[in-house]
């Protein structure tokens, strides 16, 4: 079991460049396609209804595809030198169904590798994150802005808490997990074992070849902060974790520890919804 087909988000500044440089070296370990796809922003078509809006729409389109050409030509360049199959995309994500468009995408691909979310991201530069993580039903892996050196997967922690999100992560990140050297899997805060009577998830994983062992983790921190910090003690070169979300007013949000490990991770995160 190995990705042979992954899609990876094209974005500017340092986290674009650390994702394509992930993405890349991760298709080439795996010989894998990697696909880039460069989002281009559509505002609403509200601003059509003035002059001043079309000229505004059609300025802010030009620039938008100028800068997506750009990094399409930049990933096929760096892919060709490392020797990887690979092809590019510009993706139109209207602000009406730009997560739609996102998500059909992405459920054509093994994984879809995004960046960690920034606040340096131009207005008009969409993410396919949410898209990918709660609309494609395939595993998402976000790379850190900080990340600079090749895919290491060594060792993996795995975030277990018997949820449907934690096993569809485990499922989307199997073929990761089986080249590991060790793999850890972690539960925090729980008195009691949350697998089924008699199984558990480490002789599963075992079955598929998976050198893992059960850690609990007893902790005041809540579950992002606990899982990041016992991902640097152990030095977790990735971790695996359901990604959760609340709907409020038919917005969905990130959830608790979902949304702790976005804003503060230092090293790549499978999720899955």
């Amino acid at each position: 079991m190995a990705f042979k087909d992954i899609l990876v988000e094209l974005a500017a500044g340092r986290g674009g460049d650390a994702t394509r440089a992930f993405a890349l070296g991760l298709g080439a370990s795996t010989q894998a396609h990697v696909t880039g796809v460069a989002p281009i922003g559509d505002m609403d078509a509200g601003y059509l209804l003035a002059e001043a809006g079309a000229v505004m729409l059609s300025r802010s389109l030009a620039e938008s595809t100028e800068r997506a050409n750009a990094l399409r030509s930049s990933f096929e360049a760096d892919a060709a030198a490392a020797g990887v199959r690979a092809e590019s995309l510009n993706l139109k994500l209207s602000a009406q169904h730009g997560d739609r468009v996102a998500a059909q995408l992405a459920r054509h691909f093994d994984m879809t590798i995004v960046s960690q979310p920034q606040d340096d991201k131009a207005p008009d530069e969409p993410s396919i994150l949410e898209a990918a993580l709660f609309g494609s039903g395939r595993p998402v892996l976000i790379v850190p802005y900080i990340h600079r050196d090749p895919p290491r997967l060594d060792r993996a922690v795995l975030a277990w808490d018997g949820s449907r999100e934690a096993t569809l992560a485990l499922a989307g990140a199997l073929p990761l997990l089986v080249r590991a050297a060790k793999v850890e899997i972690v539960t925090i805060n729980r008195d009691r074992h949350v697998d089924f009577p008699g199984f558990n998830i480490a002789r599963h994983l075992a079955r598929h070849g998976v050198n893992a062992e059960l850690k609990r983790v007893t902790t005041e921190l809540d579950v992002g902060n606990a899982l990041l910090s016992h991902a640097v003690d152990t030095r977790a070169d990735l971790l695996v974790m359901g990604g959760y979300a609340h709907s409020r007013f038919r917005e969905l949000v990130f959830g608790g520890a979902t949304r702790t490990v976005l804003e503060s991770m230092t090293l790549p995160v499978v999720m899955a919804h």
